[in-house]
C-alpha cells in the first residue's frame, strides 16, 4: 500500500513486497519476480534494505541466498504505515459506496 502514497519507485515496490511476505524468507531473484523490479535494480537497493536492518540472510538454497524480513522498529513502523494506507483506502471506497 506504500505505493499509494509514494509512488511506484522500485524500492517502495520491494518495501510493499516485504511488509505483505514478511512472514517468508526468499530470495532476490523472487523478490524481483513478485515485484517485476529488474534483478539489477533489486541488487542495488538490497544494500540499503541491509543498511537500515529491514532484512537478514536466513539460509541458501541450492545457491540462491534467502533473506527474510527483520522484525525491528523500522519494520514495525512501516508495516504500521502500511496499515493505515489501506484503512484510509478502505473509508474512502466504503464513502463512495454510500454516496453512488
Amino acid at each position: 500500500m506504500l505505493s499509494y502514497l509514494f509512488g511506484d519507485a522500485p524500492i517502495i515496490k520491494i518495501l510493499d513486497f516485504l511488509l505483505d511476505e514478511w512472514e517468508l524468507d526468499f530470495s532476490k531473484a523472487d523478490v524481483a519476480r513478485e515485484t517485476g523490479v529488474s534483478w539489477k535494480t533489486v541488487n542495488e537497493v538490497w544494500g540499503t534494505l541491509e543498511k537500515f536492518g529491514l532484512i537478514e540472510y536466513t539460509r541458501t538454497v541450492n545457491r540462491a541466498k534467502m533473506y527474510r524480513v527483520k522484525k525491528n522498529n523500522l519494520f514495525k513502523t512501516l508495516k504500521r504505515l502500511d496499515m493505515e494506507i489501506l484503512a484510509l483506502l478502505d473509508r474512502d471506497d466504503q464513502k463512495q459506496e454510500v454516496t453512488a
